[in-house]
């Protein structure tokens, strides 16, 4: 999402994801915080790897937001937690 940065971010995830037509039944909002940006990469990429399934992955500078279904949701801070990732409240978009 990155190269089509919203010019009003004054939206959460999940009314982005609706407005899309994706389906949010079931999805969470996760956001961490990284002591570098390749740390955040490094947390993109095992998440690929990983095949969680996420729906959206957005970054800014240090910071990660994942929307992901509520079942991979504990893996996903796993991931994160092991590259000193550490969660915050997501509000609106970044």
């Amino acid at each position: 999402m990155a190269g089509n940065r919203l010019q009003d971010n004054k939206k959460t995830y999940l009314e982005f994801l609706r407005e899309k037509g994706r389906p949010v039944e079931g999805i969470v909002v996760l956001g961490f915080r990284f002591g570098t940006e390749s740390g955040v990469h490094s947390f993109h990429f095992d998440l690929m790897n990983a095949k969680l399934g996420h729906t959206l992955f957005d970054r800014v500078r240090e910071r990660a937001v994942v929307c992901i279904l509520k079942e991979n949701a504990d893996k996903c801070r796993e991931i994160a937690k092991s590259l000193g990732g550490d969660e915050f409240s997501v509000g609106l978009m970044l």
